[in-house]
């Protein structure tokens, strides 16, 4: 008996033991994966958890240090810094971590535009993207999270590669998920550097500047000043309670506009005829009611294609340009795509044996939710078949409207709301050590007077939280919507106008103007490859101080009256020579006496560094402005071929 009991604590023991070992065992961020990529030539910071007074030995290559988890069962420690090189194995406690390497790690920010993949930029760069390969480039994506009550210690766990890593190797399996401004400018920054280069994303579509920011940092701005009382910043279960109520408003939308859509039930069956469809213009006012309101809900259209015979059976895409809001889109009742959302453009595969000689059906059943239901124009609305074959689609459609509705009930886009996206997605990082910041965010912020002071503490924040004054290359807005031949007021050209005010006014920061290779019907634009390329040309300057390098387009430094009362322009030697190749008069300038009003004048290049403006008679101008439009013609440029940013200045007496 007493051997048994002996046996049974021995046992016990084991398994207590075993146990406690489960519950000590060290645990990293998710930032800290295989594959991944380190800063070179700075102190290496790394940290995780373990149980309260365990000891923690880490190790990289010959570097190693030993913590202490505190009782909260955190622990860090800095290793000493190292060369470019590896792979390495990372070793903290029972954790190994295979092919790490050091190289230069660049941290990726902002909205849509710097998130936006290679898959969506495919019909200018698949040919790239589905024959490179770097294993030296490598890439981590952030899941979108937020949380408004208080910092995090982790962020959500990233999608997996083929081998179950969260850094992904450049490569064509992976490389369609992967920032396209990203994929540019590591391409180039790897081949001209020679080391490892580690991209790090951590952007979010629609967000403000704000939401980038810690709760002590907004509270200095007046319009911040009661903003965290609100439950949401105080209450754990405030963010569950109010989507699960919105959900609900939705989907009982969803179903009822489901219910009425007759369409839908029956166009498949035997005998269903459109004989009763109207017929429209695609890119008329089809969603306009009798009344004058605008109706959402259900639409549908309709429109028949031909097909050669010798092509019956081919595979095929269909361009079915961009619309607003969501789609479905079927041939010869096939569906072949689906989007959840206005922005992406519609280029969806046709599978072989769907086509068949002679008429094919073409059905687009477009489900509107709030303001106006529409077809973007000047995009590509097309059938492409396999072999070369283009048949376009014709303007007019038959239409029905087959559920009309109210608009769909709004649910709170909570990634924009203040706080919530540092919380998650920059707090987490800690004091991560990487070679430069990117941040490519704006059109949320179209409006706001302040932006330049935001984000000028929105970075020293962050240059604080990190523990070093990293560089910083801000992206500049694209041109997009209209073109006017007048001077306009647009909160574009503001915003643009604060961001290089930026630029000037933080330490150790560069502005790259994709101002020219904007597209007016489209907030996304494609050209990511250039806008990549301006980028990579500010790294090459700010972050690895090459300062005989032109890495902008002409930068204006001042306006001023000549003797002749005209003014003068000047730009920096720095920006290179303006090209003097353009021998037309310039155009996109304008000027302001002191009652505010511009008005459009010509310009000419008058030297490497300088344009002259003719003053109009009877005017004593005070302020100057160049592409001060939303989507403003370009004609200032350096022999480079980098354009100047918009500007606004006051001329000098």
């Amino acid at each position: 008996m007493k051997r048994r009991l002996r046996v049974s604590l021995v046992v016990f023991a084991t398994l207590f033991m075993c146990a406690a070992s489960v519950c000590a065992k060290v645990r990293l961020p998710h930032l800290f994966d295989s594959g991944m990529v380190l800063q070179r030539d700075m102190p290496i910071h790394i940290w995780g958890w373990a149980d309260a007074g365990e000891e923690v030995v880490v190790s990289l290559g010959s570097r190693k240090a030993t913590a202490k988890a505190d009782v909260r069962g955190e622990w860090s420690v800095t290793l000493a810094k190292m060369k470019a090189g590896g792979p390495y194995e990372l070793r903290a406690g029972d954790v190994v971590l295979h092919d790490v390497m050091l190289g230069d790690v660049f941290f990726c920010s902002g909205q849509s535009n710097m998130e936006l993949p290679i898959r969506r930029c495919m019909d200018l760069y698949s040919e790239e993207a589905s024959t490179y390969s770097n294993a030296d480039i490598r890439y981590l994506t952030l899941a979108h999270l937020f949380n408004f009550v208080s910092p995090q210690t982790d962020f959500a766990a990233p999608s997996k590669d083929a081998e179950g890593r969260t850094w992904k190797k450049v490569n064509p399996a992976n490389a369609r998920e992967m920032s396209a401004i990203c994929y540019f400018f590591s391409r180039e920054v790897q081949a001209e550097k020679g080391v490892p280069v580690g991209i790090i994303v951590s952007a979010v579509g629609g967000t403000k500047v704000e939401a980038w920011m810690s709760q002590e940092n907004l509270r200095q701005f007046d319009d911040f000043k009661s903003e965290f009382t609100h439950p949401r910043y105080n209450q754990v279960d405030y963010v569950d309670s109010v989507t699960r109520v919105e959900n609900a408003r939705m989907g009982d939308w969803d179903r009822r506009m489901d219910q009425a859509d007759t369409v839908r039930a029956n166009w498949r069956k035997p005998g269903f005829t459109t004989a009763s469809w109207q017929k429209v213009n695609m890119f008329g006012n089809w969603a306009q009611g009798p009344d004058g309101r605008m109706r959402h809900g259900a639409y549908w259209f309709r429109q028949v294609i031909n097909v050669p015979a010798s092509l019956e059976g081919h595979k095929a895409t269909l361009r079915v340009g961009a619309m607003k809001d969501a789609d479905s889109v079927f041939v010869n009742g096939v569906k072949v795509g689906f989007t959840s959302y206005e922005y992406p453009p519609r280029i969806y595969p046709v599978p072989a044996g769907v086509l068949k000689a002679g008429e094919n059906e073409v059905m687009v059943r477009l489900l509107a939710q709030s303001g106006r239901p529409n077809f973007t124009p000047k995009k590509l609305y097309q059938l492409e078949i396999e072999g070369g074959e283009v048949i376009p689609l014709k303007e007019e459609w038959e239409y029905c409207a087959a559920s009309p509705m109210p608009a769909r009930p709004g649910s709170t886009y909570w990634v924009d709301t203040p706080t919530g996206l540092y919380n998650a997605m920059v707090a987490p990082f800690r004091n991560l050590s990487f070679k430069a910041a990117v941040w490519y965010q704006g059109e949320s912020s179209v409006g706001r007077k302040d932006y330049a002071l935001k984000l000028e503490a929105m970075v020293k924040e962050w240059r604080k939280q990190f523990g070093h004054d990293f560089p910083l290359v801000i992206v500049q807005l694209a041109g997009f919507q209209q073109r006017h031949d007048h001077p306009v007021e647009s909160g574009w050209a503001a915003l643009r106008n604060l961001q290089r005010i930026a630029a000037q006014t933080i330490p150790n920061a560069a502005l790259a103007t994709p101002i020219d290779i904007g597209e007016w019907n489209d907030i996304h634009p494609q050209n990511k490859k250039d806008i990549g390329h301006r980028v990579a040309l500010q790294l090459f300057r700010i972050a690895y101080g090459d300062k005989k390098i032109v890495s902008s387009g002409p930068e204006i430094e001042k306006a001023a009256l000549d003797k002749e009362g005209n003014v003068v322009l000047t730009f920096s030697k720095r920006s290179g020579e303006i090209d003097w190749s353009v021998l037309k008069p310039l155009e996109s300038l304008s000027l302001a006496g002191a009652d505010g009003k511009f008005v459009a004048v010509k310009g000419r290049v008058s030297g490497p560094h300088q344009v002259v403006l003719t003053v109009p008679a009877g005017m004593v101008p005070e302020r100057v402005r160049y592409a001060w439009d939303d989507y403003p013609l370009s004609t200032i440029y350096n022999v480079e071929g980098l354009p100047a940013s918009g500007f606004e200045i006051e001329i000098a007496r």
